[in-house]
């Protein structure tokens, strides 16, 4: 049986996919300046330490979507 390639859309689909994300936490780290202790920002309780506090959340964003394709793979969740 010959295997079909993927369309240029999907794999359009597929990129946009995947860059949005990157974009997202880009634009967050670009705009952290004006969440940290500054002559013009916006005072946050954590101060500086809200870009380790991002990148914990980040991280674990990207952790959970792999343990959750891992175990999808092994194992079979009927919900």
């Amino acid at each position: 049986m010959e295997e079909q390639g993927y369309s240029s859309v999907a794999w359009a689909l597929f990129f946009m996919t995947g860059i949005a994300p990157w974009i997202l936490v880009n634009a967050l780290f670009l705009q952290l300046a004006a969440f940290t202790d500054g002559p013009n920002s916006f005072a946050v309780p954590e101060g500086n330490a809200i870009a380790s506090h991002m990148a914990v959340a980040i991280q674990a964003g990207n952790i959970v979507t792999i343990v959750y394709v891992v175990a999808n793979r092994y194992f079979v969740f009927d919900l």
